[in-house]
């Protein structure tokens, strides 16, 4: 902090570079030429237009203006002074708007470093649900193929079963009637021993 400060009074000093040689001279010479200086055209000539600010009735009594503006050398040196305070402002206003440069794009990289962080966040989270959309993707086809191989192999099985049905009544057909009671005897056999049990 104390770095920064003296960096800003350092900076509100240099507004004041080359005041002895470029203002303090023509104070000097309107003094030495006890001519009246016209301090409103010496601003519109040395200080941005937008100033527009009355350090004098601010600052300095209406008394020293207007009760003593006879006197060449005080209204001479009540200008410098007033021309000096507007110098200051000037520089002082210079100074503050680089700060609020300053600080206004700090703000404003801190809310992109923001805005970027929310960003990566939400492109993190859509790649982890393209993940696992594609992982669940992946396994509904799985299940689909599996249930598409147990339904054929169903059909496989009940299509044998038919024909089985089929080869058995042929075979069925095909076998004289002793061989038929031969073959089923033991139901007969199976069925008369549970009707005994039962009695």
């Amino acid at each position: 902090m104390e770095e920064v400060l003296k960096q800003l009074i350092t900076e509100f000093y240099r507004g004041f570079a080359g005041f002895e040689v470029e203002y303090t001279k023509d104070f000097y010479l309107a003094l030495r030429k006890i001519e009246k200086l016209d301090l409103a055209e010496y601003e519109k000539t040395h200080l941005e237009e937008d100033l527009d600010f009355q350090i004098h009735k601010a600052v300095l009594s209406e008394r020293h203006i207007i009760g003593l503006t006879g006197v060449t050398d005080y209204d001479t040196l009540v200008k410098v002074a007033v021309f000096t305070m507007k110098l200051g402002g000037e520089t002082f206003k210079r100074i503050v708007e680089k700060m609020l440069r300053e600080n206004s794009a700090i703000q404003a990289e801190d809310t992109i470093m923001e805005k970027n962080e929310i960003i990566k966040e939400n492109v993190d989270r859509l790649t982890e649900c393209k993940e696992l959309k594609r992982i669940a993707e992946e396994r509904i086809r799985t299940l689909e193929n599996d249930l598409k191989i147990e339904r054929e192999l169903i059909k496989s099985l009940e299509n044998d079963a038919i024909k089985l049905n089929e080869e058995m009544k042929m075979f069925d057909a095909k076998m004289n009637t002793s061989a038929i009671k031969k073959r089923y005897e033991w139901q007969a056999f199976k069925k008369l021993n549970e009707e005994e049990i039962k009695q």
